[in-house]
């Protein structure tokens, strides 16, 4: 019931934020000329939207871990993803050069094998397996099938054309920034129940990157079109998504994100709780690979960017539903 108040309070105080960024905006004595105070506003109604928003998307991924029965399932699909990473890490391992190898510092792929499907790594609750997962040897092999990926010509192809991927995924690394804490969630400053939410301190891109690429109003890069739409703009389109999708297309297992809807919740509300991506960056990547496309507006696209800012609202609504419904 308390969660439920939260989340009634949280969606009411983004559409005030709504309702006053219109009264600022309407202020605007025209596209070229505005005054410092006013302007000054606006961009104080746009950080706190951005507070608000990301405090919600928290809520959601934090909910799913909550649920009874969500241990077993993060244990379930995190092995299974394990177990493709190792196979194909292998396939990988086998078919490079000992140059390769060495230039990349790939490690023996018997090694990533027996580390990856340790027993003890899925016997946890949900959120130590998430940290194990992003800060352990599934992101290094993660690392080394993303790099095998992108020199790809598939790969190259894939992205061409379309606007998230431009720019660098509108993304820059801060510089001289600690990029380790405790906390969990993708919120500059934690809710409370994510404060110290892991047991030591892991890498969060929230924390090393941070947005750029300078647009005119109207241009194309993936900042801007987050910011037009109004939402949380964390590391980008979500790359481990969307390998992680790709491999299990090359495995034939497709279907253990198609037909359990948990298992695709699982993962991506580690991925927000992990301090690494926002709910949009993850939906738009499952709907770029063919999943969630039905009953999940996004506002923003891989390929066009912002469509629809009333999309977000929606998508937040349906996710929140989402988690309640689904079976454990």
């Amino acid at each position: 019931m308390m969660f439920l108040f939260l989340i009634a309070a949280l969606g009411l105080a983004r559409d005030q934020t709504f309702l006053k960024l219109r009264e600022v905006t309407s202020l605007k004595q025209g596209p070229e000329v505005q005054d410092d105070k006013v302007s000054r506003n606006i961009e104080d109604q746009i950080a706190l939207d951005d507070k608000v928003s990301r405090n919600i998307e928290d809520q959601i991924a934090l909910d799913f871990v909550l649920r009874t029965g969500s241990n077993v399932i993060c244990q379930e699909v995190y092995k299974e993803v394990a177990e493709i990473l190792a196979n194909q890490y292998f396939d990988l391992y086998i078919k490079s050069t000992d140059e390769y190898k060495i230039k990349m510092k790939m490690p023996q792929s018997e090694n990533v094998r027996s580390e990856l499907l340790r027993p003890s790594n899925y016997q946890d609750e949900c959120k130590d397996i998430m940290m194990k997962w992003t800060d352990g040897i599934a992101k290094e092999i993660f690392d080394q099938l993303y790099s095998e990926s992108e020199s790809s010509p598939e790969e190259s192809a894939g992205r061409l054309g379309k606007v998230m991927y431009e720019d660098k995924k509108g993304r820059k690394k801060n510089e001289n920034v600690k990029d380790l804490d405790r906390n969990g969630g993708i919120s500059k400053e934690p809710i409370e129940a994510l404060q110290n939410f892991f047991t030591k301190p892991i890498f969060h891109a929230r924390l090393a990157f941070g947005p750029h690429g300078a647009c005119d109003k109207g241009g194309n890069c993936p900042a801007q079109q987050f910011r037009d739409c109004g939402v949380p703009f964390v590391g980008g389109a979500s790359g481990t998504l969307r390998l992680t999708l790709f491999l299990l297309s090359k495995a034939n297992r497709e279907d253990l994100f198609r037909r359990n809807l948990e298992y695709m919740l699982a993962y991506m509300s580690g991925l927000v709780l992990n301090g690494h991506h926002s709910w949009t960056e993850l939906v738009m990547v499952a709907h770029e690979m063919g999943y969630l496309n039905e009953g999940l507006a996004s506002p923003v696209t891989v390929r066009d960017g912002c469509m629809k800012k009333e999309n977000y609202k929606k998508m937040i609504e349906s996710l929140q539903e989402m988690v309640k419904k689904v079976a454990f």
